[in-house]
């Protein structure tokens, strides 16, 4: 409860940094510049992920997680004092790491504290109460940034780091599990091969979304942008209550499709966007994303984790670092198409890039079913 609690808190910090993008935007840097400075956070979490992939079962995580909650307040600083193009990518590293260590950290010690019978409904519950910030987190930047001022945001973000530093120093662990899990020690991350198409698309679905379409739809002169997030929260809550039941029994094959196919949808409406700037539109592209997100987060994660059950920690280190890669990769390619594109042709491209993974599924379908 308290962990749920603490990561509750950091994605309400996190979801405060939705405009980022507009923040650095008016320091006027290309399109280039503004996906290298979004997407590195995926860049960090791979390189730290890495890293870490054969430690994370069996290092104290709690402790990375109040160190990086006080390092939080410390960015939120920086980024309050100092405004340039060059002072930008030292905060946004540090940043970047605050983000690495509260993701894999988060998500490996409450994966060892769900049972195995229920990995992908608890998975997918706990993962809630990080969708759920997005509800009023993006709304509320976007009001202190029109009355106010956007310096206020990070004000705000600090004080959230702070109360999550104090909640996860009350959180109760049930130690490492290092002598059951050695055994599995030298995981190889070409177990994962087959998988790893899904999550790189995965990555790509959320680097199109989340580090563009701000910048986006400010341009298209769209009122009430955060609808976008807060329908999504609702979808992505509404997804794993109706799911939660049947999840664990779903076939792979059903959800990765299905989850491929809504994710067409969703982007190729970003690109009707530019031809029918509508709230209405966002809201639906909401709705959209928050069930894929609902249901394929917790499906691949499990589906890594079924491959090496005894170290879950290591898998989802590599879930969530080849997650990452596709976000980086794709935050540098999105950015560079929307130079010399255009916005709405990106997401064109981007829409017809998600109908890959279909034909994949359809040509490993029985290795999924894991």
């Amino acid at each position: 409860m308290l962990l749920s609690i603490s990561n509750f808190l950091f994605y309400s910090s996190t979801g405060l940094f939705f405009f980022l993008p507009v923040y650095i935007s008016e320091l006027k840097v290309s399109k280039l510049y503004l996906g290298f400075i979004m997407g590195m956070p995926s860049i960090i979490q791979v390189a730290f992920g890495f890293q870490i992939r054969n430690k994370i079962d069996f290092i104290n995580k709690k402790t990375g997680l109040l160190v990086t909650s006080i390092i939080s307040i410390a960015v939120c600083i920086a980024y309050f004092f100092l405004n340039n193009i060059f002072i930008i990518p030292v905060i946004r590293f540090f940043h970047s790491l605050v983000l690495s260590v509260g993701i894999l950290f988060g998500t490996a010690l409450a994966i060892d504290l769900i049972p195995v019978e229920k990995r992908k409904s608890g998975i997918g519950l706990y993962s809630l109460t990080g969708a759920l910030p997005f509800l009023f987190a993006p709304m509320t930047a976007e009001i202190i940034i029109k009355h106010f001022d956007f310096k206020y945001v990070f004000i705000l973000a600090a004080i959230i780091s702070l109360l999550r530093f104090i909640i996860t120093l009350t959180v109760k662990t049930n130690g490492n599990s290092a002598s059951i899990k050695k055994q599995d020690e030298n995981t190889k991350i070409s177990k994962y091969y087959s998988l790893i198409p899904f999550v790189i698309f995965y990555g790509a679905l959320y680097a199109a979304l989340y580090k563009f379409l701000s910048v986006y739809t400010i341009q298209l002169k769209i009122i009430y942008i955060s609808i976008f997030f807060q329908v999504r929260v609702i979808f992505t809550f509404l997804s794993r209550i109706v799911s939660q039941s049947k999840l664990d029994k779903w076939k792979n094959i059903s959800i990765l499709s299905t989850s491929f196919i809504s994710s067409f949808a969703v982007l190729f409406l970003g690109f009707i966007l530019k031809f029918k700037p509508s709230v209405y539109i966002l809201a639906i592209m909401g709705a959209i994303y928050g069930s894929v997100h609902g249901i394929l987060y917790p499906a691949l994660n499990v589906l890594f984790i079924n491959i090496t059950p005894t170290r879950t920690g290591k898998a989802t280190i590599y879930f969530i670092l080849i997650k990452n890669i596709g976000i980086a990769v794709f935050a540098l390619l999105c950015g560079l198409i929307a130079d010399y594109t255009g916005y709405n042709i990106m997401y064109l491209i981007m829409a017809i890039l998600m109908l890959i993974p279909v034909l994949y599924g359809v040509f490993i379908r029985k290795r999924l079913e894991i």
